[in-house]
């Protein structure tokens, strides 16, 4: 019996390898995802270990790529068929309130399969640039250049020495420095 067993679970793993293998095979798999299936079902129908293959598919910045790109047609499928019970309740075809359930229940799968298009977050990239460091860096920079390339740059010659230039920064540096409220 335990022979059989072990003799079961290596065939299954072989033809799970095999699979993974065929770019037909997953082709088919990502269709199936892109169709609406989930890959647990997916798994279940072809008797595959679904944590084997999930992991495959995430092993490769490729076929993760591709994988996610059938998850999110999958949650454009969602909302297709939200457009769908919409337009059924329009017509009278539904009631409004089972229609809700439906709808809502379809929004969270959406929301869950693409959080970046259906999540109620929103990612905010904010970079912030300290425009008075960097204009004491270009006045450095341009005390230390020799007279002649200041003018032929047609910039306001500036005869700041070095040593001012640093004083200037202490006081920046002071001013940006929390304040000590003890004492």
């Amino acid at each position: 019996m335990a022979d059989k067993e072990l003799s079961k679970k290596a065939e299954r793993r072989q033809r799970t390898i095999e699979f993974l293998a065929s770019e037909d095979s997953l082709e088919d798999l990502f269709a199936h995802i892109s169709a609406g299936q989930s890959l647990r079902d997916y798994c279940v129908v072809k008797d595959m270990p679904y944590s084997t293959v999930q992991s495959a598919l995430r092993g490769t910045e490729a076929l993760e790529a591709r994988y996610q790109a059938a998850l999110d047609a999958r949650s454009d499928l969602q909302r297709d068929k939200i457009e769908e019970i919409v337009e059924q309740v329009e017509r009278g075809d539904i009631d409004p309130k089972a229609a809700a359930v439906a709808i809502g229940g379809r929004q969270w799968l959406a929301k869950v399969m693409n959080r970046k298009r259906y999540g109620d977050q929103q990612v905010v990239d904010v970079a912030v640039t300290d425009k008075t460091r960097l204009h004491l860096e270009a006045l450095r920079l341009l005390a230390r250049r020799p007279r002649a390339q200041v003018e032929v740059a047609q910039v306001p010659p500036v005869a700041l020495p070095v040593k001012e230039l640093d004083a200037i920064e202490a006081a920046f540096e002071e001013i940006k420095a929390p304040q000590d409220l003890d004492g």
